[in-house]
This record gives structure tokens, C-alpha cells and sequence, in this order.
């Protein structure tokens, strides 16, 4: 389904095939049924996704991201959001809309995410998981061969 920046649905269906002539975000695990064409979608899912969109849209990597999950929560039942790519993981956390003093602020890790762009050329640091959620940069690929093991590198700025 299609929805403009304020959560409205728009006219008509699309299949996966189509969303690469679309050209816009794809942002899954929307927990609420879709709302009838021309009303607000309920649900602060898809609002945490849309404004992600809204912080990031205009930057030159937006085409790495394959989606935006909206499904996963905090303890306190928050919206945490991760983008994919196609090799890798971005990992969020809270959306630009709930900032607070417990993560760093949207535009901070909307600066980290370009950063990491900048060194590595992709926004998952080569198909790693990169977390923005804490104090600093976090990229880390798990090891395989030894569970519980991960190879990691943080920065901050």
C-alpha cells in the first residue's frame, strides 16, 4: 500500500515487482490493518517509519536501504527501527520523533550513518551491523565458527 508523508493512504495496490519503479522506501512489519484509501493509517509503527524517511530521504545512500522495520519494541513498547540492506543491517533504535536523553539524537545518528557512508561507501560498513542506538558507532559482524563471538569497532565523533 502507498501512503503520503502524513501516514494517508493513497489510491491503488502494488506488487513487490512494481516497488523498484516506484522508488520509495519500503518500510515493513506495520503492526495495524491497512486504513481505506484517503484516511490516516492507525498506528505509531508506520509514523516511527515515515519519519525516518523524512530524516534520511535526501541522502545520497537512501538506495541501499531495501526497508525499513517497524515491528520491533523496546521494553517500554517503543518503536525500535532497523533498516536493511542488501548485505547488512542498520540498527536505529528509537525514531527521529522520539528523541531523548537515552540515545543520541536523530540528527546525530543521521551524521554517524553519513559518516560510515563516507568511510565505507555503504551505510552497513560493508555488510556488517551497524548500531546507532548507543554512545558511539558500534559495527560488528558476527563470527559464525564460534557462537557468542563477534568481530566489532566502534567510533564516535
Amino acid at each position: 500500500h502507498l501512503v503520503d508523508t502524513q501516514a494517508v493512504r493513497l489510491p491503488g495496490l502494488y506488487l513487490r515487482h512494481q516497488l523498484a519503479r516506484l522508488a520509495l522506501p519500503l518500510i515493513v512489519g506495520v503492526a495495524s490493518a491497512p486504513s481505506h484509501e484517503g484516511a490516516v493509517w492507525a498506528g505509531g509503527d508506520l509514523i516511527a517509519g515515515l519519519s525516518l524517511v523524512r530524516c534520511l530521504g535526501d541522502q545520497p545512500y537512501i538506495d541501499q536501504i531495501r526497508n525499513i522495520d517497524v515491528s520491533g519494541r523496546d521494553s517500554h513498547g517503543r518503536v525500535h527501527l532497523v533498516l536493511h540492506t542488501d548485505a547488512g543491517v542498520v540498527r536505529w533504535g528509537l525514531s527521529p520523533v522520539e528523541e531523548q536523553s537515552i540515545e543520541p539524537s536523530g540528527a546525530t545518528k543521521a551524521m554517524w550513518l553519513a559518516e560510515v557512508y563516507r568511510q565505507r561507501g555503504r551505510i552497513d560498513a560493508g555488510g556488517k551491523i551497524v548500531d546507532l542506538f548507543g554512545p558511539a558507532v558500534f559495527v560488528h559482524q558476527p563470527t559464525y565458527n564460534t557462537p557468542g563471538t563477534a568481530k566489532s569497532y566502534t567510533w564516535s565523533r
